[in-house]
């Protein structure tokens, strides 16, 4: 099946359109928050260092909100308060001029959608929570289709993941971002401009991250033209070059 990706390469582009992924407290996060005039959509049930930071954040709450809303749904509905500029979600903001959008995790994104997919009945059958293949494929075009959506807002885009790491028949190592199902992970990458694989180094003790290899990923390093290098406690402030 052919994937209609949403990086944007051209030279009008002027936003950051990044994937950052790695295991738990290898710095994502923190990364992330180092944008300008970040609002969170945080699907990892809260963050300290936004917190911290005092970073408006929108939970997308497990199952269905308050309002009854399916995951999607809720994420629908935020999309279009971020296009029309009004509503609920700019009644939250209020005076708060947003820069970037951060989806912290997709990953758990992938695992709310699960539940999106399974919790109606089907043909009036209620369900077991047991995942189909037309259930991930309803998956994979959700989570696609809100990637794009987000990514083609008027602000930088920034979406964390986990790391997968499997290996292949030959004993190689293979990494893929986090998700549900084996195709959705490997496809993701292509919907960013570029991708940083971050790790924490407990011999130095700070955090690492460097654009993601071609031979890892399923990724043709970075479109921007980062250097294929190691950065230190990398913030915004590396790359934005790069991004404006």
């Amino acid at each position: 099946m052919g994937v209609t990706t949403g990086h944007t390469n051209d030279k009008q582009h002027r936003h950051a359109n990044v994937m950052v992924v790695g295991a738990a407290k290898s710095g994502k996060t923190t990364f992330g928050c180092t944008f300008p005039g970040i609002v969170i959509l945080d699907t990892d049930l809260g963050t300290s260092v936004a917190r911290d930071k005092k970073i408006p954040s929108l939970t997308i709450t497990p199952i269905e909100d308050k309002k009854g809303r399916e995951t999607h749904l809720v994420l629908n509905d935020i999309l279009s308060g971020f296009r029309k500029k009004s509503g609920e979600l700019y009644t939250f903001l209020g005076d708060y001029k947003v820069k970037t959008i951060f989806l912290d995790s997709g990953s758990m994104l992938s695992d709310l959608l699960e539940v999106d997919a399974t919790i109606k009945p089907r043909d009036g059958k209620p369900r077991d929570g047991t995942l189909q293949i037309q259930d991930y494929n309803w998956i994979q075009r959700r989570l696609y289709q809100i990637i794009r959506d987000f990514a083609a807002l008027p602000y930088n885009f920034v979406a964390s993941f986990g790391i997968d790491q499997r290996q292949d028949s030959a004993g190689r190592l293979k990494e893929n971002p986090a998700a549900s199902g084996q195709k959705l992970g490997p496809q993701l990458p292509h919907f960013f401009d570029d991708v940083l694989r971050f790790y924490y180094d407990t011999t130095k003790m700070k955090f690492m991250c460097s654009p993601v290899p071609s031979r890892t990923f399923e990724h043709a390093g970075s479109r921007l033209h980062i250097p294929m290098k190691e950065y230190v406690n990398a913030t915004y402030e590396t790359f934005e070059k790069h991004w404006k």
